[in-house]
């Protein structure tokens, strides 16, 4: 028995230090993409600001994969659903890089984001099931690894156009790397502890979504499309707000993005030790005052660098502290991937209104609805842990019937 018991803990490690893996590989590959579009835009003869639309539309690939997440773990079970979301994402980025046409090159990354939308919702799922009394400080341990592969993409992706010219390489070896793990999964990673129904089983109910489900949906939109339009803009608010050359401002994104993966590492440390509430607390606090600080450093660089670093640290444990709440047993698989679908609408909808604040009222402005957002991110949140835990004690009342 206990032989037994070694062997599935040995085997759910496996699985996931191969999710892990693919996260990485994924964190890569979506990364290079930022420093090949002045390479895309001249090879499809395409003004470089409409290259723009391809984040949008693989945001919107994101979001329609999670409506069939489900479906497609009832009928294939995780493994093979994660495994064949990984192969459509790196077969997606090959077509990509081949794409002959923008139109071409839209439809692929929209393949791309559906892809990437099935390892969001099973990888994180699957962990969450394995080891559900560590989930917290596991998931942020996954998203620890996407965030290491999208510091060393563009890092990559530079190196080898110094090196050959080619500085798609990096592209295509990220591609490769998913499409191979995507193979690997549905034969060495364990499934989940919600496996397909037997015939001889009732289908599934009527999904009702929960109130916290919906609110967690909302904190998680708030947060994404503040995050994506913080970075996305970052460059260009830095030459306004303090007169920062896009060089100095590239790295302080880099920056950026070091001190959010560091986040994701303090939160997968105190994970066990911390309760969820008080670690998402003090993230959106952090996130709050990070905003505030870049409120009133307009005009001071020290301040200003300071502000992006904090809020950067802040924003790392806000995405799998929220998918570890959801998936736990109180939720079922078409609720996570309600939350993921409505929390991914964030990068369709704030990047773009925070280019138009910034561009129409100044950094200021920008910030002020940043930090504006944060606010309601701590409001909702609160909601969401109320009813969760409402939800959380029916359970209870129910097994002990």
């Amino acid at each position: 028995m206990q032989s037994t018991s070694n062997s599935r803990l040995k085997a759910a490690q496996r699985s996931v230090a191969l999710i892990c893996f693919a996260f990485f590989a994924a964190g890569l590959t979506v990364a290079t993409v930022a420093p090949l579009l002045p390479l895309l835009a001249t090879r499809l003869e395409v003004e470089i600001s409409l290259l723009g639309s391809i984040f949008t539309t693989f945001s919107a690939g994101i979001i329609a994969s999670q409506f069939l997440m489900s479906t497609a773990y009832q009928r294939m079970g995780q493994r093979t659903t994660l495994g064949l979301g990984l192969i459509c994402m790196g077969s997606s980025y090959l077509a990509f890089v081949l794409s002959s046409s923008f139109l071409l090159l839209t439809f692929a990354s929209l393949l791309a984001g559906f892809g990437f939308g099935g390892l969001l919702a099973t990888g994180n799922r699957i962990v969450a099931q394995l080891f559900p009394e560590r989930s917290t400080s596991l998931l942020n341990i996954i998203n620890l690894f996407f965030g290491i592969g999208s510091i060393i993409g563009p890092a990559l992706a530079s190196a080898i156009d110094k090196s050959i010219g080619q500085p798609q390489v990096a592209l295509v070896a990220g591609a490769i790397s998913i499409i191979l793990v995507g193979a690997i999964i549905p034969f060495g990673a364990l499934e989940g502890s919600a496996t397909p129904p037997t015939p001889s089983q009732p289908g599934p109910k009527r999904f009702k979504p929960s109130p916290s489900g919906i609110l967690f949906g909302l904190v998680l939109l708030l947060y994404t499309g503040s995050e994506i339009g913080f970075a996305s803009w970052l460059v260009v608010y830095l030459k306004q707000a303090v007169s920062m050359l896009e060089s100095d401002g590239a790295l302080l994104l880099s920056g950026f993005w070091i001190a959010l993966t560091l986040g994701r590492a303090i939160a997968a440390a105190l994970g066990i030790r911390v309760s969820i509430d008080r670690l998402l607390t003090i993230s959106l606090l952090g996130m709050a005052a990070g905003s505030a600080l870049l409120l009133l450093g307009i005009g001071n660089s020290l301040q200003t660098i300071v502000g992006v670093l904090l809020f950067g640290l802040s924003c790392g444990p806000v995405f799998p502290t929220v998918v570890a709440v959801v998936n736990t047993p109180a939720y079922s698989s078409s609720t996570a991937s309600l939350v993921l679908a409505i929390g991914n609408g964030g990068g369709l909808i704030l990047p773009a209104m925070l280019g138009v604040v910034l561009a129409e009222f100044g950094p200021f402005a920008q910030v002020a609805f940043i930090l504006a957002a944060v606010i309601l991110m701590l409001v909702c949140k609160q909601q969401a842990l109320q009813h969760h835990k409402q939800l959380n004690l029916a359970r209870q009342q129910e097994a002990s019937i």
